[in-house]
Order: C-alpha cells, then structure tokens, then sequence
C-alpha cells in the first residue's frame, strides 16, 4: 500500500526526527504548520526558498485508512512541493533506472536510433501514468567527437507498468578532425529517476595528425636583394586535422657561423593555427647585410619548439660577391743545386677588393716533376699558408735541400700547389743542376795478357769517368774488340757485341766477355787485342795481350874439359847440347856443330876440327858428342887459344870454349870470362874465367890463380848466388 515521502524544494535539512501520523492526524499536522509558516512567509512579500521537510506516512495501518498520491497533491495544493521518491510497504523506494540500448557507436556510423527505456527498480508499478522528462547531453569538451543536438523528450510509463521507453536518433558530425571520445550522459530531471543510464561512447575514426610541416614561399635570397618579405605556411600534412586552434611558437636562426652572410635578427612570433583548418600563415622580414666580404651562404631556419611541429622551413641566404681566385708565387723562382738549403716565400694574392670574413688556412703541398733525370731534392712536409680576416694577401715559407750531388742531370721543375678550392694558379721553383757531362771515360782490361792455351777466358772490362761528375740516367756505350790485324799472332774467336752500362750516380762501371785464344802449334808473335768506342766520352781505350805458347827451344852448348894444355896432345872434348826452356822437345833436333879457333896467329895452335852434328832426340832435353883436339906443343911463348864450340841452329843461343893453355911462362895473366853476360830468367848458367898471359908466353908449369867472385854492391841489381867450379 503506498505512502509518500514529501520533500520541500529548499535546502534545507531534515527534521531530525520523522512522526508517524494516521490519515486523519497527519492531515491535521500538515494543514497546522502550513498555517503556521506560509503567512509569516507571505507578510515578507517574497518567495524564500521552501524548508524542506518530510512526512512519513506509517505503512502499517490498513490501506484505506491512508492517503494517496492524489490525496496528498491535493492536501498541498499551493503549497509548491514535489514528490522525490515513493517507497514501498516494506520501505523501499519506489524509482526508475534509464536504460539504452546502445554503448559504444563509431563517428562514421552515420544517424542512430537509440532506445531508452525506464524500468522500475522494485515493488508495484504506478496506478497512474508516470510521465519522465529525459535528455541527452555530450561532455561539452570543445575536442570531443561532435554529433547533432539532440531535443529532450519524455518517457511514459503507463499506468500499473514496470518500465516504459522512447526512442531518438545519434547522429554524429563524421569529419577529418582528431577527436577525443565523447562521452553522451542519457539523463531525467524527474525526481522519480534514481539512475541515469550507463553514458554511450562516440568513438572518433580520425588518425592523429602526423604533424606540422613549417614552409616558407622562397628558399632563397640573395644578399643584394635587401629587406624581404616572408611567408610562413603552418601546414598539417596529413588529411586529419586538430579540435583545437594551435598556437606554434617559432623562431628565426642562422647556423651564427663566422664566415656566412649576415642577417638582422628575427624577433620570435606565433602562427595560430584554428581548430579543424589544415593551414595557417603569416609573414616576418628579413634583412641580409650586404657587403664586400666573400662569405659562405647562410643557412636560415625558421623552425618551432612545438611538440607537433615535425618540419622546418629553410631559407638560403646567397652570398653574391665573387669568390678571390688565388694565384700562388714563389720566391726564389730558382735555386742552383749547389746553393743548398735555401728558404723559400710563397705568397698568395688575388685580384680585386673582395676579402674573407675569417682567417684562410690554405694547404700546400710541394712536390717534383717525377723526372728520374732531374736534380733530386729532400723531401718537403706539407704545411699550410694563412690569409688573416680582412688581408688582400697571405704568405708563408718553407725550406728547400736541393742534393748537390756530381750526376748530370736536368733542371727540376718544382711545384708549389694546393688542394683548396680557392687557389686557381700554383707557384713554381726550378732547381737547377751544376754538373758539366760525364767525360774522359778511360776503359782497364782484366786480365791485360791471355796465354794461347787458356782457352776461353773471362776478361772484366771497367770504365772510369775521369771528370768527376755521373750520369743521371743509365747510359750504355758500344765497345769494339779488334785485333791487330797482323797475319803471323795469336788468332781469337770474334766477338760481336760488347756494351758496358752506367748506372745514374756511379763513377764506375763493369762488363765481361769471353775472349777465346785459337790455340795452334805455330811459334806466332802476340796478338793486341784492342777494346775501344767510337763514342767521344770514351777517350782511353784498353788492351789485351794474346801470349803465343808455342816455345821455341832455347839451346846452350857445353864442353868439357873446358881446357887443356898445348902439352897435353891429343885430347877427347865431350860437347853437351841441353834444352833450357823445355823439359823435352817433341821432335829430333839436328844441331850442325863446328869448332874453330880464335884466329889469333899468337895463340895456341892446334889442328883443324872437321864439323859435325850433335843430335837431340824427340823426348829428351839434351845430348852429347866427342871430337879430338890436338894442339900442337911447341916452346913458343903464345897466348892461350880459344876454342869455340859453335852451331848454326838457331835455337842454340851460346857457343862452348875449350881454352888450349900455352906452357911457355907467360909472365901476368890477364882474365876474361865467357860469356860475358848471363840472363836473370835462364836458372844456373856455366860461367868460364879465362886467364891469359899478357906476354904470349906459355908457363913452364900449371900455376893456380886464386879467382874471387863479387858483384857491384848496387841494392837495386840482380841478385845472384856465385858458384865456382
């Protein structure tokens, strides 16, 4: 059975404690303070708000003994109050929960219908139709998805019903804008409504902007140009755009670099972008500073510190004064080789008045021509050359070691170059070389005498420059091997090309051939074999002697005994022909001997000796033969005779002397010796003392003359060991 709960519209609190009335009373109490309140309020001539307060209407009695809703409204008629709940029987109250049907809609969805239906939380319905004020409302954030208002509308529960429903249409805005959700609350102003329906989500289909590109309407200008106009283009660059209006902060730079074109400074300023646009503008000055200075161009960033902002404008500030091209010079300009470590200025210059804004370092590298002919120099490390800010020049130095060396070599061009952009003329230095060209070349043969039997002979042929200098490259000379010409010496095999080579720095040079004597069994005179060049650098020739090594034999003739007395009769003389250079001969020598006597009428007599041969056979080096000698004795007083062994062969190189010794006293005896002149290469010669009476006498008996044996004494004559016999 129902009773109400009457709430008044002020704000009044609750009466701290509720009575229970039966019908009848709790008329009677409310009309009482009604009266008692609504006049003091009415004398005031105003509306106060209305005390709030409440009724409890006790659910245990019978029901009829009860008001009801009508009842009640018509018991505070006038009286400006309202229902806010009804409770059942057992003291529940009696409300409505809103409930839709939808909770999640896209932005793209297009219109929407959306039911809403209000349902009793508990207990009986309604007797009488309960009608429900409802509205449906966003968040009211500026940046939520936006959709069509939406008019409020009423739901009616009909009598005894439990819940009742209306329907209306969700139409959202589907635009290109970023969106947070919206949140739509379904809502009743009807006190009866204890709980709003759960809120519908509207779901934004918009892809976040990817950003704000920064452009501007030129990306270049030149210093000349003088102040100009820029417009700046905030632009989104995607096709979605923002809900709310952006404010880009944004600021205008150079790179402050010291060598570029200067520009006034840009104050900062904002580009407003408004919500839901694509593209905003506006516009600053700039002012480049023209002057005569060559700068490097400037590089402007018009850029934001925003977030978003994903791109920047560039502007390139154009330098228009013309860059110097640097001509390079030396100084010297040439360095003879022997003046040795000379400093040298390069100094770089340009035309026209155009100067840097910041110090030039220019490297420079100094280098040769790369001819292996030309005068060498040490190494120079490259190093730089500095233009100081605002200079019209620069200049650095170095030090340059030509190597005084004794080649003939060509001037070397030296070449002063770098490897900046600037520099369009290298400097250049000539060494210049002092050496006159190698000459008076004099050629040595080694060995100077081949033997005939040597066969083939390794000859080293050296060539010595005698002026002092050396080539600078190799050089090669021909040389000529040439004979005599001579018909009766050594032969040789010819030789057809011989070149000896000097290598750059080198005051000497070798070659070798091979000389092969033709070996043969003619007794031949020596060949001279000449090597020479037809070249006038070559001014000494060399020589080489082929030496015959067909020996002939050298033959010395002896005889024993070497004397005899003209006493003594006749006497058997034993003759010896011995081989002195050969240890044998190869074939038989016949050697025609003949024995005669001094001629000297004062001398001994004795009788004629027919001639004879002596001969030495093939194989040996010596032989033998007797003849008789028969002086004649007489009393006569005569010088002692001679006998002399001769040949007519020309091997034999001596002749043999029997002396005949007169025995009549003589009186002083003069001394001879035979031979008289002894060779130093012959080995043990036989020397015979002769010892004559100076009168022509003989001696009546043998006398013994005490010989000695000396030389001069001299330090520098030949040495000889005596040996008497």
């Amino acid at each position: 059975m129902p009773r109400e709960m009457i709430e008044h519209n002020s704000k009044s609190p609750a009466p701290p404690q509720s009575k229970l009335f039966s019908a009848k009373k709790w008329e009677t109490a409310l009309m009482a303070w009604l009266v008692l309140v609504f006049p003091v309020i009415s004398v005031l001539g105003a509306q106060p708000p209305m005390p709030k307060f409440h009724f409890i209407l006790p659910a245990t009695e019978h029901t009829s003994n009860y008001v009801d809703e009508d009842t009640l409204s018509t018991m505070t008629t006038g009286a400006n109050l309202r229902f806010s709940s009804l409770v059942s029987s057992e003291g529940q109250f009696l409300t409505f929960t809103l409930e839709s049907d939808a909770d999640i809609l896209n932005e793209n969805e297009g219109p929407t219908t959306v039911t809403v239906t209000a349902r009793l939380n508990t207990g009986s319905p309604y007797s009488t139709p309960q009608t429900l004020a409802i509205t449906v409302t966003g968040s009211g954030r500026a940046d939520a998805v936006d959709f069509e208002s939406i008019p409020s509308f009423d739901i009616v529960v009909a009598a005894n019903e439990m819940s009742g429903s209306a329907s209306f249409t969700l139409t959202p805005k589907n635009d290109q804008v970023d969106e947070v959700n919206e949140t739509i609350t379904i809502s009743s102003t009807s006190s009866l409504v204890s709980s709003a329906a759960a809120p519908i989500t509207l779901q934004d289909d918009d892809a976040p902007p990817t950003g704000v590109n920064l452009r501007s309407n030129t990306n270049a200008l030149f210093e000349e140009d003088g102040e100009q106009e820029i417009i700046i283009f905030a632009e989104i660059l995607s096709p979605t755009t923002y809900a709310t209006t952006r404010v880009i902060p944004v600021t205008v730079t150079g790179t402050q670099a010291q060598d570029v074109v200067k520009f006034a400074p840009v104050a900062s300023f904002n580009i407003t972008l408004p919500a839901e646009t694509a593209s905003a503008t506006t516009t600053f000055t700039i002012t480049p500073e023209n002057n005569l200075v060559d700068e490097a161009n400037e590089t402007i960033t018009v850029a934001s510190t925003a977030p978003f902002v994903t791109g920047s404008a560039m502007i390139n500030l154009i330098d228009d004064d013309p860059t110097p091209s640097i001509t390079l010079t030396a100084s010297p300009s040439s360095i003879s080789e022997s003046n040795g470590s000379t400093r040298v200025t390069i100094r770089a210059n340009w035309d026209g008045q155009i100067i840097f804004p910041t110090d030039q370092t220019i490297p420079l590298t100094v280098a040769g021509s790369g001819t292996a002919l030309a005068v060498d120099f040490l190494p120079v490390p490259d190093f730089d050359l500095t233009i100081p800010q605002g200079a019209s020049s620069g200049a650095a130095t170095f030090i340059m070691t030509p190597i005084n060396d004794s080649e003939d070599e060509v001037n070397e061009t030296i070449t002063i170059s770098s490897s900046s952009v600037l520099v369009d003329e290298s400097a250049t230095v000539v060494l210049l070389d002092n050496d006159d060209a190698p000459g008076n070349i004099r050629l040595a043969a080694d060995p100077s005498e081949i033997g005939e039997g040597d066969g083939a002979t390794s000859v080293t042929l050296t060539a010595t420059i005698g002026n002092g200098t050396t080539f600078a490259e190799t050089r090669v000379f021909s040389i000529d091997v040439t004979g005599s010409g001579g018909d009766n010496v050594v032969g040789f095999s010819s030789i057809s090309s011989l070149f000896i080579n000097f290598v750059p720095g080198t005051s000497t040079s070798t070659a070798t051939l091979e000389l092969v004597p033709l070996d043969d069994d003619e007794d031949t005179e020596d060949e001279i074999v000449t090597l020479s060049s037809k070249d006038p650098a070559i001014t000494e020739s060399a020589t080489i002697r082929l030496l015959d090594d067909d020996i002939t034999p050298v033959i010395l003739l002896s005889a024993d005994p070497s004397s005899v007395s003209e006493s003594d009769g006749e006497t058997t003389i034993n003759v010896t022909a011995t081989v002195q250079n050969l240890p044998s001969l190869e074939e038989n020598q016949t050697l025609p001997i003949m024995v005669r006597g001094s001629g000297r009428v004062e001398a001994v007599d004795f009788i004629p000796v027919p001639d004879f041969d002596l001969v030495i056979s093939a194989g040996t080096s010596t032989a033998s033969t007797t003849f008789t000698l028969m002086p004649l004795n007489d009393p006569e007083d005569e010088i002692d005779e001679s006998v002399l062994i001769e040949s007519s062969s020309s091997l034999v190189t001596n002749s043999a002397t029997v002396m005949i010794l007169d025995d009549d006293d003589p009186g002083q005896v003069q001394l001879s010796v035979t031979p008289s002149t002894v060779y130093e290469g012959n080995g043990t010669q036989t020397v015979t003392v002769t010892g004559v009476i100076a009168s022509g006498q003989v001696f009546p008996e043998d006398r013994i003359i005490p010989l000695s044996i000396r030389g001069s004494g001299q330090p520098t004559a030949v040495d000889f060991e005596p040996t008497s016999t």
